[in-house]
């Protein structure tokens, strides 16, 4: 089947209503996303390598606004709950018949990496993989250390570091898909709850990461959010 008579079979019901919000409208007809390429734009946080609630020097937080978070909401861990202003790589996806899809080269990404797609049973949610070279920044904090009554000297600053980490591997997005304002257009990963919904990041960035002493139990942890927006040939 072609792609103009694919697109002939798109559903006009997506509209953005008077607040800006997207709505992903009728469910997503997966034999229309094959062939379709994609830029992501990654806003990475990394997995804390250490158990917040015990850092010495992290951050004070405070926990009413903290549960107010979309982040927090989502399962982020303390320092990891915040995105950057900018993304921190853009990575080029191509949707592939077989559930298939080609991952170009990036900073996060390497050479033409193969990875899977998948959409949901009810057409709204998409879910795909990519092998990621591996993400790491450390985040310092300054804090003081009293010293006791009977002693003169001055409190003593003090410096502590966290480190938050993508380990190299395999990378999984979730994000909602639908159909754009226009035919043959499609969106994914659009904050639906956002006025300025376009550039905010809806989709989510998840990893892998053994728990426990031994680690013999494995967590799935958000590691970061996206968002995309599909390339369309002039």
């Amino acid at each position: 089947e072609s792609q103009a008579a694919r697109q002939s079979q798109q559903p006009s019901t997506t509209t953005n209503d008077t607040t800006g919000s997207t709505r992903f409208g009728a469910p997503m007809n997966p034999a229309m996303l094959p062939n379709t390429q994609w830029k992501l734009s990654l806003y990475l946080t990394g997995v804390p390598n250490f158990d917040p609630s015990n850092s010495l020097y992290g951050s004070k937080v405070n926990i009413s606004t903290r549960r107010d978070s979309s982040l927090a909401r989502e399962g982020f861990a303390v320092g990891a709950d915040t995105l950057s202003e900018s993304p921190n790589a853009e990575v080029t996806i191509t949707l592939l018949d077989g559930g298939k899809c080609q991952i170009g080269a990036s900073p996060f990404t390497s050479d033409d990496a193969m990875g899977e797609w998948k959409l949901s049973d009810d057409g709204r949610m998409i879910r795909f993989s990519m092998t990621c070279l591996g993400y790491e920044r450390t985040v310092t904090t300054k804090g003081s250390i009293q010293n006791v009554y009977w002693s003169d000297r001055e409190d003593a600053t003090r410096k502590s570091s966290a480190t938050y980490s993508i380990e190299p591997g395999m990378v999984y997005a979730e994000a909602r898909v639908g159909y754009g304002a226009k035919p043959g257009v499609f969106i994914m990963a659009m904050n639906e709850g956002s006025a300025n919904a376009s550039n905010e990041p809806g989709g989510l960035l998840k990893v892998e990461k053994s728990m426990g002493v031994f680690g013999v139990t494995t967590k799935t942890l958000p590691c970061g959010k996206f968002s995309a927006s599909m390339i369309v040939d002039e």
